[in-house]
């Protein structure tokens, strides 16, 4: 067996789209994927199976691991090791992109072939949004349209969610290659496991029209930004994406200092800023890089005591896989 590597890149998610019964569809969602932090995990041959490094992001990491070895039986020795990941539960998308890093490392290393979708049910994610499993696979920036209504889904996090179909794309283009994105660590929650779900039961269905705008400000505000590079509109679409919708309420759970970063951010029309998923990382997109918006987050991090995770650039593909030398 070849050493191999793979390197695969955070997601941001901008948002889910219908939480109400507004249309046909449940859920969908916006998200693009970044370049940095991104996960480093790395296979190659031991005399005996183990796995390394996952139990720094929590015992569910180093469980999920163990149980996607037992599904796929693999009976030889080998090591898994993750080298490098961003936190865990903070907004990135950490564990399906772990997951699927996985899956996708064994498949080649032991020749499995499988198909992205039978690596989609082994995650077991994109019960939701699609966001991170297609971004997984393409990168870039991505809608997706949730699923059907006939598959009566239940509002409930992607990995409570079994036998289901991955979402289908609706636009997938790469972000503008001169924005810039930052992001920001603040001292906020995060939710995972039972308070996760129970943030759900408690938030969800939202109004009708809060969906309707949610849908008009993505379809005609984000992708209408997206594909002519138009960064005002794009901006102006996630500063009402966050007024409205299941996303205003993600927002809302959150600790004052993930508020009132989001504020002072979008008061200056040179930021898009906006919290990914549940939070609390906040993500700042910029149409360019200037010493003076660097300034500007570099002050507002002393003050409000929030952490530069990453300053980073778009990645317009999900992951990469190489050999290496061992």
């Amino acid at each position: 067996m070849h050493a191999l590597a793979i390197r695969a890149f955070p997601r941001i998610h901008v948002g889910l789209i219908d939480l109400g019964a507004a249309t046909e569809r449940t859920f969908g969602g916006a998200g693009f994927t970044v370049q940095s932090p991104s996960i480093v995990i790395r296979i190659s041959a031991s005399p005996t199976f183990s796995i390394k490094g996952f139990e720094t992001l929590g015992m569910d990491y180093f469980s999920e691991v163990e149980r996607i070895v037992r599904r796929l039986g693999v009976r030889r020795g080998f090591t898994l090791k993750l080298v490098s990941t961003p936190p865990a539960h903070i907004g990135l998308g950490t564990k399906t992109a772990v997951s699927l890093s996985v899956i996708k490392l064994l498949d080649r290393a032991f020749k499995f072939d499988l198909t992205r979708a039978e690596m989609q049910q082994l995650s077991g994610r994109g019960g939701t949004s699609g966001v991170g499993i297609n971004t997984f696979f393409h990168g870039g920036f991505i809608v997706d349209a949730g699923h059907s209504v006939l598959a009566k889904c239940s509002i409930v996090p992607s990995r409570l969610r079994r036998q289901f179909e991955v979402p289908m794309i609706m636009f997938h283009k790469p972000l503008p290659a001169n924005w810039r994105i930052a992001l920001i660590l603040p001292c906020g929650k995060r939710l995972s496991g039972k308070e996760e779900l129970e943030f759900f039961r408690n938030n969800a269905p939202v109004p009708v029209r809060d969906v309707h705008r949610t849908l008009a400000a993505v379809y005609h505000g984000l992708v209408p930004g997206i594909a002519t590079a138009d960064f005002y509109a794009f901006r102006k679409a996630i500063i009402q994406i966050q007024e409205t919708g299941f996303k205003r309420r993600e927002i809302n759970n959150q600790c004052i200092s993930v508020l009132d970063c989001l504020q002072v951010l979008n008061a200056d029309h040179r930021f898009a800023a906006g919290m990914s998923s549940l939070g609390p990382l906040v993500y700042v997109v910029s149409a360019n890089s200037s010493d003076s918006a660097d300034e500007t987050l570099r002050k507002l991090c002393a003050k409000t005591g929030c952490v530069v995770l990453s300053q980073t650039r778009p990645a317009n593909r999900g992951h990469h896989l190489q050999r290496i030398n061992t």
